[in-house]
């Protein structure tokens, strides 16, 4: 079966409207077929999901055996994986907590983003949500405490970090993994939920009064209220990776709305889109939701959210996006897109320069050496070859029009443009 195809059959079983698929259509299936399908699955993150959908439908009687059983092995690991992600959770928490008690007596609140509020809180249960590693939220001033407590709880940064580099550069720390083999990838502790000095921005603030309590693994936490969840999904797959993170987020919208009904408070949704700049994302990624999976958005919320003179190119640009085949390519960066796609060869350079000369207390920091030395001038001769090991090998590939990499590229630099436009 060509990937068109496989495409239409895997969000038609995905799809909350049952009736989008049927037996008898899956049942003309060939075993290369269900490979495929299962295959896809896999790649867009949502093989678990799948599975759960054709066994609720009464559609596993005409999955093959083999077929089925893989999908099966696929869930049980998943909710295995899920539980142990609960359990370092609790473990990192309590750690922090012991370490608040014992030094100052505050607890430092902790919001779990994304993944495990929603395997835990949305999806009917843990194992229907697939999870690269765990996010969590604390407040900025905390940030060393909870570095911290993971060091204390096994886990070692990626690379040597600096509280200071990483609150300029990013809206999180290095990423944290574990000291030992393990089955889990990553924690990322992050103080805010966008970068520093992008059009779109957000009252970090606002987001903590108004956090709803949670309880995961039988510990005490916070989670995003509905309408900043669904906020934080939008703008996740839409501004901060033009939709190259495959079909999961949809599906997190879906259910998400499905999960909220009646409660779900579309006019605060609006308001804060429109207030934090966030108009064009949220209506792209509702929108793809909504066309892709069925996400029950109210018509009259996509009218007034979409923006003046909309032109559904943008929809099938963002639809090819997510389907890009699920390699190291579909991590390009926004920067190298949006550099080597410009006409204007000095404004490439310009732009180039801005990720090599960073402000000397910054790089200084970031490479451990004294801002006063001389010697800290060397270190951008270090910067940039970082930054050309780092992207020099994709950005070459970019300029040979790589047919693997230069559609992706020219998608990601087409949907920035867009998504910057408004």
């Amino acid at each position: 079966m060509e990937r068109a195809k496989l495409i239409d059959l895997l969000l038609d079983c995905l799809h909350l409207d049952a009736s989008c698929v049927d037996a008898d259509r899956l049942a003309a299936l060939t075993e290369t077929d269900w490979e495929a399908l299962v295959a896809l699955a896999t790649e867009q993150q949502v093989c678990a999901l799948l599975t759960q959908q054709l066994k609720s439908r009464g559609l596993d009687a005409v999955v093959p055996d083999v077929t089925m059983q893989v999908l099966r092995d696929f869930y049980l690991q998943n909710a295995a994986r899920n539980l142990r992600l609960c359990n370092e959770l609790k473990r990192i928490v309590e750690t922090l907590r012991a370490d608040d008690v014992s030094s100052t007596g505050e607890i430092i609140p902790v919001i779990v983003l994304k993944g495990l509020h929603l395997a835990t809180q949305v999806y009917d249960n843990i194992a229907l949500r697939q999870m690269g590693d765990l996010d969590l939220l604390v407040p900025k001033q905390h940030l060393q405490r909870a570095a911290d407590a993971l060091i204390t709880s096994g886990y070692k940064p990626l690379k040597p970090y600096s509280v200071d580099v990483d609150v300029a550069l990013s809206q999180h720390l290095t990423a944290f993994i574990k000291s030992e083999i393990s089955k889990i990838d990553k924690v990322e502790i992050h103080w805010t939920l966008t970068k520093p000095n992008q059009p779109y921005t957000i009252a970090v603030d606002e987001l903590w009064v108004r956090a709803v309590p949670l309880q995961i693994a039988g510990i005490d936490v916070l989670g995003l209220c509905s309408e900043d969840l669904l906020l934080h999904l939008c703008l996740h797959t839409s501004y901060q990776h033009q939709f190259a993170f495959g079909l999961r987020p949809s599906c997190d919208i879906a259910y998400l709305i499905q999960h909220c009904g009646e409660t779900f408070d579309w006019g605060t949704v609006q308001q804060r889109a429109e207030a934090w700049g966030w108009g064009r994302g949220v209506y792209l990624a509702l929108r793809v939701a909504q066309e892709l999976v069925g996400a029950n958005v109210p018509g009259d919320v996509l009218r007034q959210l979409e923006p003046f003179a909309f032109e559904e190119t943008v929809v099938a640009t963002a639809r090819n996006q997510i389907f890009t085949s699920w390699t190291p390519t579909g991590f390009l960066s926004r920067e190298l897109a949006r550099l080597m796609g410009r006409d204007n060869l000095w404004a490439s350079l310009r732009d180039f320069a801005r990720r090599i000369f960073l402000p000397r207390v910054v790089l200084a920091k970031h490479y451990s050496v004294s801002a006063n030395s001389p010697k800290v001038y060397l270190y951008y001769l270090v910067r940039f070859k970082d930054v050309l090991v780092r992207h020099g090998r994709t950005a070459w590939r970019i300029l040979q029009k790589d047919p693997e990499i230069a559609p992706l590229a020219d998608r990601t630099r087409d949907l920035l443009d867009w998504l910057s436009s408004g």
